[in-house]
């Protein structure tokens, strides 16, 4: 299964197991990846940044702006509401790298399965593009390939999924199909797939004001 079952993936660790990590590994994450040619680096990470951090912070922008000069994307995920785990507006606490401005950016909100936020997604009119599925607690979140955790052999396959909610699984999503998307348009210029992009968006009334789009991800 999944979104662009032919896409090519390139996995780029730049968190610890715990989750935890430093903005200049981000960094140099995005260009190891574009260094190997990727067209879609997605970003199921983010954070508020303190002050004192504008050095690093810098440092990812500039590569985000090396990755817009190759016509690559940052698809960011809008963060799952802080330590409350509900969810906060982007527009007045920023969320990093989901908050960086570059056309080639997307930050990415969640949606259950009524297309509807959910309760721990960020949220941003200005600076939160559109939602995609993320799953709930009320659906039981979405299927995710997982390291087993089964001990010796695994019986079943089942074994090899987990169930996960929050931004970091809409992101992926949006990334599967931006991939789909510039093979179906045979090509990776951004404001062309964007546009595109935009179009097949599916608007929502209950989005109004939370996301600047104001739509859903239509797979």
């Amino acid at each position: 299964g999944g979104v662009a079952q032919k896409a090519k993936i390139l996995p780029v660790k730049v968190l610890g197991a715990r989750g935890e990590g430093d903005l200049g590994t981000i960094a140099a994450g995005i260009l190891y990846a574009l260094d190997r040619g990727a067209d879609i680096i997605n970003l199921s990470l983010g954070a508020n940044i303190e002050s004192g951090a504008e050095e690093e912070l810098q440092s990812i922008l500039n590569a985000i702006l090396t990755a817009q000069g190759e016509n690559s994307f940052i698809v960011a995920a809008a963060g799952n509401g802080g330590a409350d785990f509900i969810g906060d507006c982007n527009d007045d606490s920023p969320v990093y790298p989901a908050n960086f401005t570059p056309d080639n950016v997307l930050s990415i909100a969640a949606v259950d399965d009524r297309n509807e936020l959910t309760s721990y997604s960020n949220f941003g009119g200005s600076t939160v593009d559109f939602a995609a599925p993320g799953g709930s607690r009320e659906d039981g979140g979405l299927a995710s390939l997982a390291i087993p955790y089964c001990k010796g052999v695994c019986e079943s396959d089942d074994a090899l999924y987990t169930y996960q909610l929050g931004t970091s699984m809409a992101t992926p999503i949006v990334s599967g199909a931006l991939a789909v998307l510039m093979s179906e348009l045979g090509t990776k210029d951004i404001k062309t797939v964007l546009a595109e992009l935009e179009r097949r968006l599916v608007k929502k009334q209950a989005l109004q004001g939370l996301t600047r789009l104001e739509g859903v991800l239509a797979l």
